[in-house]
């Protein structure tokens, strides 16, 4: 089962809050939030378990700060390697099995805390995978950031070995992806 796209353009402050995406309105929704290879890797991972016993809905989302410079139409990043990013680190895991239903939203934003308020519905539950540091860490402050929204947010740490490899693994096939032209 090969999970939906959905990718959005989103400005702070434009959108509807209250317009969230969801397929099943009557399904928990839990929302992993893309940080870093390994860290996401990690929190996909809590968050296949927690699914399956509760038979929730899993959110990926990628809320990709474009700079002033470039504007939100043109990112120097395409949402194209976004998604094949974020299938990859699905296949590492072999997520699609038995799992009820997983989908990915590709944001593009100005900031991404404004845009995962606007992405996540009220009182989200929202897993971010982050080393523990003594120092605080992009991670750390967004966790603290969706808190004060209200949402529960928990902070999943990657196994340093295993987690390597997978990551290592994941951006090998990326490699080889963009080396080999595709015949879709």
């Amino acid at each position: 089962m090969k999970p939906d796209r959905h990718v959005l353009e989103l400005e702070p402050l434009k959108a509807d809050p209250a317009d969230t995406n969801y397929s099943d309105p009557g399904r928990m929704r839990v929302t992993v939030v893309y940080t870093t290879i390994a860290g996401t890797l990690a929190a996909l991972e809590a968050t296949a378990k927690l699914a399956r016993n509760l038979n929730a809905e899993i959110v990926l989302v990628v809320a990709e700060v474009v700079y002033f410079r470039y504007p939100l139409e043109h990112p120097p990043i395409s949402a194209n390697f976004l998604e094949r990013l974020c299938l990859a680190l699905m296949d590492e895991l072999e997520m699609d099995v038995a799992l009820p239903a997983t989908r990915v939203e590709i944001h593009f934003c100005r900031d991404q805390v404004q845009c995962l308020q606007l992405a996540l519905g009220p009182r989200s539950l929202v897993v971010i995978g982050a080393r523990k540091r003594w120092w605080n860490l992009r991670e750390h402050k967004l966790e603290r950031a969706l808190n004060r929204l209200g949402h529960s947010v928990l902070l999943v740490g990657p196994n340093s070995t295993s987690r390597r490899s997978s990551a290592q693994s994941v951006a090998r096939r990326l490699l080889t992806e963009a080396a080999v032209p595709s015949s879709r």
